[in-house]
C-alpha cells in the first residue's frame, strides 16, 4: 500500500511537470490539457483571441496499458460462456399486445401502464415493451399518449 502510494505521488508530480511516465510492463501516463470554465480568452489583434496559461489546466490523465500487460492478462485467462440467455420473445402478435394494453387500461384503477408492466403483461423485453409503447405513443389516433420523463413515463389512453 506503501509502495503504489508512493507510486502515486510520484506520478502525480511528474505529470505536474510536463512529463509522459512509462512504466515498464504496465504502461504509459500522459496529462491532458483543456481549457477552465468560465475563463475568457486573451485578445492579441484586433479579431483574434487565444487562450492564456490561466485558462488551461490538466483535465484528464490518460492511460496507454502496455502490450506486455495485456498478453500476460490474456494467457491466465480461462474464459468460458456464461450460460445462455435468450431474449423473451413475446407468445402474442403486436395485435393481441395493443388489445392486452387497451384492456388493462380500461380496468377500474388502471389509468396508466409503466414499461416494466408492459413488458411483464405480454411476455416481452423491456427494450422491446419501451420501443412498441413509444411508438404507439408517438403515433397519431393510436389512442396513446406518453407523460414524464426516462424512469418516470407512464403511457396512458388518449
Amino acid at each position: 500500500l506503501h509502495a503504489l502510494a508512493a507510486v502515486s505521488e510520484e506520478l502525480s508530480e511528474l505529470l505536474a511537470q510536463g512529463h509522459t511516465v512509462t512504466l515498464d510492463g504496465i504502461g504509459t501516463f500522459r496529462a491532458a490539457l483543456g481549457t477552465k470554465t468560465g475563463v475568457r480568452m486573451d485578445g492579441i489583434g484586433e479579431n483574434e483571441s487565444s487562450l492564456n496559461s490561466a485558462s488551461i489546466e490538466v483535465t484528464d490523465v490518460n492511460f496507454r496499458c502496455d502490450a506486455r500487460l495485456v498478453d500476460s492478462v490474456n494467457r491466465r485467462c480461462s474464459l468460458t460462456r456464461g450460460g445462455v440467455r435468450r431474449v423473451n420473445s413475446s407468445p402474442y402478435t403486436k395485435e393481441e399486445r395493443r388489445n392486452m394494453l387497451f384492456a388493462y387500461l380500461s380496468e377500474p384503477g388502471n389509468k396508466f401502464i409503466r414499461v416494466a408492466e408492459y413488458a411483464e403483461l405480454t411476455g416481452m423485453a423491456r427494450s422491446s415493451a419501451t420501443v412498441e409503447l413509444r411508438k404507439w405513443a408517438e403515433t397519431k389516433g393510436s389512442g396513446l399518449i406518453s407523460k414524464g420523463k426516462v424512469s418516470a413515463k407512464v403511457y396512458m389512453k388518449e
